[in-house]
């Protein structure tokens, strides 16, 4: 009976481990590799409407001002606002993104994408959303319209996290009127700590 009641528990055992983690060489959710830049806390955009697709990675760590990218995060206690700036270099071609909207109290938040940085000011159901382009002795294009949702799943004034949704842009440059250049960001998150005012 001893020996029987000791393979009954081995067999739970094993049949634990292979449900978890702890026994298997699958990675954990928590640990950032089942996203699609294979990081945790940072910024994924995944950019397309040119010949090849542009995937965004910024680590929650970078440092502005390196050569290839870079991520800040300002959060005003006085207007409960976010300001997120990344930006990302792939090909001699600089990607500036930034973002700004109001904290919410109640959460998910689904905010309305908008390249009119005035109304999303005024309104907190709306989020500026600006893609800038930078071609290395190149033209310099900047976004004239957004549209598209961004879930906001989290903010407190230390951490902020989202999901990109259905984001289209139209960019223009200094000669080319009217917008020149359509983006789209089909899919993206965030996931950043900030630095408090």
């Amino acid at each position: 009976m001893r020996i029987s009641n000791v393979l009954f528990f081995a067999s739970l055992l094993l049949q634990a481990c292979a449900f978890s983690s702890g026994c298997s060489d699958n990675p954990t959710p928590a640990d950032g590799s089942d996203k699609p830049c294979g990081i945790g806390p940072g910024l994924y955009a995944l950019i397309s409407g040119s010949a090849e697709p542009v995937t965004m990675c910024v680590p929650d760590d970078s440092i502005v001002g390196t050569v290839d990218r870079g991520v800040y995060v300002l959060y005003s206690g006085q207007t409960r606002r976010y300001l997120i700036s990344a930006s990302f270099t792939k090909d001699a071609v600089a990607y500036d993104l930034e973002f700004s909207f109001v904290a919410h109290d109640e959460i998910p938040a689904t905010l309305i994408a908008t390249a009119d940085q005035t109304l999303a000011q005024a309104n907190s159901d709306f989020i500026w959303f600006y893609l800038q382009i930078t071609e290395e002795g190149g033209a310099d294009y900047w976004t004239t319209s957004a549209t598209g949702t961004v879930t906001v799943t989290f903010n407190s004034p230390e951490i902020v996290v989202a999901t990109f949704s259905g984001i289209e842009l139209h960019l223009t440059d200094d000669i080319s009127q009217p917008a020149s250049l359509v983006r789209a960001i089909p899919e993206g998150y965030l996931n950043l700590t900030s630095d408090s005012q």
